[in-house]
């Protein structure tokens, strides 16, 4: 064990959870913050309040990315790993290009197995790029099928119309930081984890 590089690793994933939260913040509660249906505050409390219990419940599921591909990793790897995703993150953002940090972490991870010669979970490798590209065509699909649904069945009164909207949206906002929480902080979290590993007696 490195310290040193266990400390950097610790700070690089800290500081990586910082920016996807932040750069999230705005997607996540942004419409309903703009719109005044909550203030500020309350946006960010709604937003914070999801990151934590999607990571606390649903994250600890993504630490099984980094241990199918790379079960037993270095501290040099770890850093390797969190300090490359942080690189092409930082990259994106000033291109302005749009980026997923979960590919961009689940990537690096894969690129450090492969060097190393640990890729083995080839059908878990299917199967994540299987989403990755059928998931922006589902999405496209659902959201013309969800706009027709609207203007089919909208109810026609414009308050309950608003109300609906209103509720709807604070619902999606604390479901979208819960989603980043359980998935981006998630799969940060499980590249420096380590397992404990079982005493023998």
């Amino acid at each position: 064990m490195n310290l040193s590089l266990d400390t950097l690793s610790i700070v690089l994933a800290g500081l990586l959870g910082a920016v996807v939260s932040g750069n999230n913040l705005s997607a996540c509660c942004g419409t309903i913050i703009g719109s005044g249906m909550v203030n500020r505050r309350s946006g960010i409390i709604i937003a914070v309040a999801g990151y934590l219990l999607g990571l606390s419940i649903e994250g600890p599921k993504l630490f099984k990315v980094r241990e199918a591909f790379l079960p037993t990793e270095t501290s040099t790897e770890i850093f390797l790993i969190l300090l490359a995703t942080l690189l092409i993150f930082v990259g994106g953002e000033l291109t302005k290009v749009p980026l997923s940090l979960s590919k961009a972490l689940t990537g690096t991870i894969l690129g450090v197995s492969f060097a190393i010669g640990a890729l083995q979970e080839t059908s878990y490798l299917v199967l994540i790029l299987i989403f990755w590209v059928s998931a922006p065509i589902v999405a496209t699909a659902l959201g013309v099928i969800f706009v027709a649904l609207d203007d089919r069945y909208s109810p026609r009164n414009l308050w309950v119309k608003l109300s609906l909207l209103k509720a709807g949206l604070v619902v999606m906002a604390f479901l979208s930081a819960y989603v980043t929480g359980s998935n981006a902080l998630g799969l940060i979290s499980g590249v420096p984890y380590k397992q404990p590993q079982p005493q023998i007696s």
